[in-house]
C-alpha cells in the first residue's frame, strides 16, 4: 500500500506506477491535447510526403 503524504510521494507513485500516471494524464488533460501526439504523427507524415514530392518535381526540372 501506497502512502502519500507530500507532493513528492504523489510524483514517485506516478513515477513507480504508469497505470496511475495516464489516469492522472487522463483526469488533466483534455482530449485535445490527449489527441496531440497522433495528430503530430500526421502531420509529420504529410510533411515528409510533400517533401518527397516536392524533390522528385524539383530533381524532373533538370
Amino acid at each position: 500500500m501506497v502512502t502519500i503524504n507530500t507532493s513528492e510521494d504523489l510524483l514517485r507513485a506516478l513515477r513507480d506506477n504508469p497505470e496511475w500516471r495516464e489516469a492522472v494524464r487522463r483526469e488533466i488533460l483534455t482530449e485535445e491535447l490527449m489527441s496531440l501526439p497522433a495528430r503530430f504523427d500526421r502531420f509529420a507524415a504529410r510533411t515528409e510526403q510533400s517533401i518527397d514530392e516536392q524533390r522528385q518535381f524539383n530533381e524532373g526540372q533538370h
